[in-house]
């Protein structure tokens, strides 16, 4: 694809984005809450009659023809339901993002329950009001910033962010066709139960803890989802799949986390799971990337695709890749990513893992690499100042092998030379 047709599918795209949101603005009636100027007596349809409460927020049944708008630079202690078919839930006026936060310990800020919801630029900000004395005064809690309901739908939550929570992102076993974009979840690092009465029922630190199907996790940054574990020494990820089945993780960029992703089942076979052009730094001690199970006492996974992804993990206890007794049976794809991991790059049952077309800084253990992996030095740009661009010389350059198109993390439609390159990056 020539740069000129690439840049006229980008405009398209953004002029389409423009269209969408000014029929919701103009068609549908909003509804206005200010925590200092509101009244709920008021009728809430101007900023000049808003509501004033999140109670009163919380009662509106949201359709296709309703708003509800949040003032910025406003804070509101407690959680809402949005419940309906259809609606945008969203921000008026100017300053700070709107605030929703629950200091409970437990429950949710927001809950999505109905379908076709949009939720944008707003910030879920959950407090724990308890703490695992024994592991680092870790919070402790079970607090969902955004809760996707059991059946939920085609809901989306975009431009918005998450901190503190056990979950920052929550979708349910039988929520599907949800979508998770541009948002920031960044410290979200609470756990539960972390009191050692068993050595494995910790869980927590989730950006996003996916277990329901054919949802859509894009474009987001995750940064800080790491938590002391008493049973696991420390926890978290960026993204979890949990008996999720086809749900696509691509283009975000996750930072100093403790794992970028862990994939396994035990209500439900967890597979089909997508991972592509995601970049994943670390420096922090014990830095996963990605961990899949295999028969480790749930229902093995199966069908999870780790594809044009770059992956820098510095410390002197990190980890790469994972396949984790998944015996003979190939329950992993790796393909035109770059694994740079200073400790193991591979550990695990190679015999579960079909790997070509990956570049490697070392020799990932036992895994026997395809045909056309490397093993060289990738030629980042700036590894120091985080920019994993590839240099011109670069042999991960024209590398890879092409896996349907699209674009890169840098916006630069795949292929711009003779084949794809490794990485999550396209150098034009």
């Amino acid at each position: 694809m020539s740069r000129r047709v690439g840049i006229l599918v980008l405009l398209v795209a953004m002029f389409a984005a423009m269209l969408a949101a000014s029929s919701i603005s103009s068609a549908a009636t909003p509804y206005y809450v200010d925590c200092t100027g509101g009244n709920d007596a008021n009728n809430g349809t101007s900023p000049s009659t808003a509501w004033k409460s999140l109670a009163k927020a919380d009662s509106l049944v949201l359709d296709a023809n309703k708003q509800l708008r949040f003032k910025m630079g406003c804070t509101w202690s407690g959680s809402i339901s949005l419940d309906g078919t259809g609606g945008f839930v969203g921000a008026y006026g100017s300053g700070n993002m709107p605030v929703i936060q629950n200091n409970s310990g437990t429950g949710y800020v927001f809950r999505l329950k109905g379908s076709n919801l949009t939720v944008d630029n707003l910030y879920a900000k959950v407090t724990m009001p308890a703490v695992s004395s024994g592991c680092q005064n870790q919070p402790k809690g079970d607090t969902k910033a955004f809760l996707f309901a059991p059946s939920s739908t085609r809901n989306v939550v975009q431009n918005s962010k998450a901190t503190g929570a056990w979950a920052a992102v929550y979708i349910n076993d039988t929520s599907s066709f949800n979508r998770v974009h541009h948002n920031t979840f960044q410290d979200n690092n609470a756990m539960l139960p972390n009191d050692g009465a068993s050595s494995t029922d910790d869980a927590g630190a989730f950006g996003v803890l996916a277990r329901g199907t054919d949802n859509e996790i894009d474009h987001n940054t995750f940064s800080g989802q790491k938590a002391c574990s008493v049973d696991y020494g420390t926890d978290g990820s960026a993204v979890e799949i949990y008996n999720g089945q086809r749900n696509r993780t691509h283009h975000n960029i996750a930072i100093e986390n403790n794992m970028f992703t862990e994939v396994a089942g035990k209500d439900r076979q967890a597979q089909d799971n997508t991972y592509r052009y995601n970049l994943v730094y670390s420096r922090i001690g014990n830095a996963h990337g990605v961990l899949v199970h295999g028969n480790t006492g749930a229902i093995p996974t199966i069908g999870t695709v780790v594809a044009n992804n770059t992956f820098y993990l510095t410390s002197s206890t990190s980890m790469g890749v994972n396949c984790w007794k998944c015996g003979t049976t190939k329950r992993l794809t790796m393909k035109n990513n770059i694994m740079w991991v200073t400790y193991r790059p591979f550990i695990g049952d190679a015999a579960g893992v079909t790997e070509d077309y990956n570049m490697w800084n070392k020799q990932p253990g036992t895994l026997t690499i395809g045909a056309h992996s490397k093993i060289a030095d990738p030629l980042f740009m700036s590894p120091s100042t985080n920019n994993f661009h590839l240099q011109s010389t670069s042999p991960a350059i024209d590398a890879g092998t092409y896996l349907g198109g699209g674009t890169a993390l840098d916006g630069n439609p795949v292929p711009q030379g003779v084949a794809t390159d490794m990485g999550a990056y396209e150098t034009r």
